[in-house]
């Protein structure tokens, strides 16, 4: 990928879903470019060829998210910034199309480890869409945005802090959801104004649940956590 175009796609895809491809894997097939971001619950995909139209591509995505109630493994469309399953824009005269999805749980299998189990459940997948696809090819897709679930939504709120692999094992470890910031250094002062309590204390005292984050000049993390209220 030339750098020119790489530095406007990336331009356009963090105003449209605010999303850095610098801090993704790309992956080039014949019709598209994926980018995955290592420890996120989200892909972008960017075609690249106009042998399909805006409205068969948008089809397929309406079609995937109907999938999803059936199928957990179904990666689900998720929209952008501006709440659209399919953004279009153009570089240099030419027109492409990205879309964002979810990511399904799993790990990509090697030829080795495609044992019989692996097929049964390849199986299992693709006839339960074509089930759904024959009933639906009858009945007419009843096309739903589903809301985003509680723990995507509280990730959103914490993704310029930690990502979403660390939102889960600080949960994991606390038994507690990480839900909201409630103090960051980088944005509010800590020294005291006369008497006054400073930014921080007024911040944590009197809270439960508390999990202090510290990161060192070279990019350490250790913390604590304290589930009894702060007083």
């Amino acid at each position: 990928m030339q750098e020119q175009f790489k530095n406007e796609l990336r331009n356009i895809l963090l105003e449209r879903y605010d999303v850095d491809i610098d801090k993704a894997k790309m992956y080039l097939s014949t019709q598209n470019y994926a980018f995955i971001f290592p420890g996120e619950p989200f892909m972008i995909r960017v075609s690249l060829t106009p042998k399909k139209t805006r409205s068969e591509i948008l089809s397929e995505l309406m079609w995937l998210d109907d999938l999803k109630q059936f199928k957990e493994t179904v990666c689900e469309p998720n929209v952008s910034k501006l709440g659209n399953l399919l953004e279009e824009f153009e570089i240099d005269g030419r027109v492409y199309r990205a879309s964002m999805f979810r990511t399904a749980r799993g790990v990509i299998k090697t030829s080795p480890e495609m044992k019989p189990m692996f097929f049964i459940c390849v199986g299992d997948l693709l006839g339960t869409i074509h089930h759904v696809s024959t009933d639906e090819r009858q009945l007419g897709i009843n096309f739903k945005r589903k809301e985003k679930s509680e723990e995507y939504k509280q990730y959103e709120q914490l993704k310029n802090v930690i990502n979403f692999k660390e939102m889960k094992q600080l949960k994991e470890w606390t038994n507690v959801p990480i839900t909201s910031i409630v103090y960051d250094s980088n944005t509010e002062g800590i020294e005291k104004c006369g008497n006054e309590e400073s930014q921080f204390q007024s911040s944590v005292l009197n809270k439960e649940n508390l999990l202090f984050l510290i990161e060192s000049e070279e990019g350490d993390r250790f913390g604590y956590f304290m589930k009894n209220k702060l007083d």
